[in-house]
């Protein structure tokens, strides 16, 4: 099937290390830091892979990738599927599960505390907000900087919040795209 008819929204995984020159036999490449590992793209592979930083579905950024000037970017999409370095939501619990259980959530913002009654924020040194969250979604975001995969994250998180893993599962899958697209995280792979 084309990435351009797939549904849900896809978001890049892993830290961009940015391009590099004479690294590999390709003149220059892109890397990835997916988990333990530094995986070399080619520069176009690696511009289709950053535009998932901005997460919708892959059909856009297929669009996006043909009118930059990227060939086969359907097909560049589906390696980046195949080689795990996006993540496919569909805000469904059943479809999502294997998704939570295979990435953790690699945090990059700092907790800034309550601005306003139960409105909790996420931003930078200056102070700037990136996001706003209720209170059980930001100590569970605050709770992610770990090794442990994003569903590990949800069972823990279900005891301090009276919820079962699967409730806090289904509150975490629509914040997850919000989260990376501001630039308060990022998703990587599960240690």
């Amino acid at each position: 099937m084309s990435q351009r008819d797939e549904a849900g929204v896809v978001a890049a995984v892993g830290i961009p290390g940015g391009l590099r020159s004479g690294v590999s036999d390709a003149q220059n490449v892109g890397v990835v830091r997916a988990g333990d590992e530094f995986i070399f793209l080619t520069t176009t592979l690696y511009a289709v892979w950053a535009m998932a930083f901005v997460p919708r579905p892959s059909g856009e950024i297929v669009l996006e990738a043909d009118r930059s000037g990227i060939g086969d970017a359907d097909e560049l999409s589906s390696e980046l599927l195949r080689l795990g370095l996006w993540a496919r939501f569909h805000e469904d619990l059943e479809t999502d599960r294997g998704t939570l259980e295979r990435l953790r959530l690699h945090l990059v913002s700092m907790g800034l505390g309550e601005e306003e009654a139960g409105r909790f924020r996420l931003g930078n040194a200056q102070m700037q907000t990136y996001l706003e969250l209720d209170i059980a979604s930001y100590a569970l975001v605050l709770m992610s900087n770990s090794s442990a995969s994003l569903w590990d994250l949800c069972e823990q998180a279900s005891s301090h919040l009276d919820e079962s893993a699967d409730t806090v599962a289904i509150r975490m899958l629509p914040i997850i795209p919000k989260l990376v697209q501001s630039g308060a995280a990022v998703l990587d792979l599960a240690r």
